[in-house]
């Protein structure tokens, strides 16, 4: 059997912790984007951009929305602004500054960690189906 490659890796953590991200927000927002409020979750928004390998798994960072906001959150710096709003007043100043402070660490993950995160990324997605 043919050992998995890091970027082929990389691709399998991105769909799982969608699909972690989707199924826990699913039950908690009842389905709908939690940034505009009317428009079905249709895909998974980072607070903080995935090219911040330090955080970019991390369920802190992440909220299913529609696509239309995360596209605004590309172009419009009030939408932006109205985010990080949102999300200190749902988890805290601190977690927010918290979330901030994790994504500046430096972060080179190799095979290893990568199927360290795998393993949890499963366990928190079978844990939300129960």
């Amino acid at each position: 059997m043919k050992r998995p490659t890091r970027k082929s890796l990389v691709a399998k953590l991105d769909k799982l912790f969608s699909m972690f991200i989707r199924l826990r927000d699913k039950r908690v927002f009842k389905g709908i984007c939690p940034l505009c409020g009317t428009r079905p979750q249709e895909c998974v928004f980072h607070f903080i951009t995935r090219s911040k390998h330090s955080i970019r798994w991390d369920p802190r960072n992440g909220v299913a929305s529609c696509f239309a906001d995360n596209i605004r959150y590309e172009h419009d710096q009030t939408f932006v602004d109205k985010v990080f709003t949102w999300y200190k007043l749902r988890h805290g100043e601190q977690a927010w500054e918290d979330l901030k402070r994790d994504g500046n660490r430096i972060a080179k993950h190799d095979i290893s960690d990568l199927r360290d995160i795998k393993a949890v990324l499963e366990k928190l997605t079978q844990e939300v189906c129960k």
